[in-house]
């Protein structure tokens, strides 16, 4: 999460963005107090926001409804099945290689990065396409999504193998 802090510190204060980032969900205390600190620190108080309550599964497209980008946090995780959640609410996704990342997106430029500099020139860019380009990427996913990723579609693969 600390990467995401300065992922909009790169983008607002060295790019002269207005790039916000909502941090959701329960957290330890001392977790939370240094990445508080962090955002005091940057001069980030007005672009980051800390809404510190689980989201109930049930909700989670209200969640996806109020994001442009879903930052994919981890270093180590074996999913992450909030990427497939994001794809599948057509938004965009950024993070590092972690998990399945890579067998998921690996077809999507800017959505997978290596390393923290990698990270922040998808972000710059990502935030830099004009609205059609956009637009046009968002349903790439989805449609990427849809066909090879839905809980349908391996179904359909699972029935497969079944019956072969």
């Amino acid at each position: 999460i600390m990467d995401m802090i300065f992922l909009i510190d790169f983008l607002n204060n060295k790019n002269n963005l207005n790039c916000k980032l909502i941090i959701q969900g329960e957290g330890e205390a001392i977790c939370l107090g240094e990445l508080h600190k962090k955002v005091v620190e940057l001069r980030l108080s007005e672009f980051v926001f800390f809404n510190n309550w689980f989201v109930d599964p049930l909700l989670n497209h209200e969640f996806y409804e109020k994001i442009d980008v879903f930052l994919v946090t981890s270093f180590w995780e074996g999913g992450p099945i909030t990427a497939l959640e994001a794809a599948a609410a057509g938004r965009l996704i950024l993070g590092y290689d972690v998990g399945a990342m890579s067998d998921r997106f690996k077809h999507f430029q800017y959505i997978i990065n290596q390393n923290f500099n990698e990270l922040c020139e998808s972000g710059l860019a990502i935030v830099k396409l004009n609205f059609k380009d956009r637009k046009t990427y968002l349903f790439t996913i989805r449609e990427y999504y849809k066909i090879n990723l839905s809980n349908a579609k391996k179904s359909e693969r699972l029935s497969e193998i079944i019956i072969e």
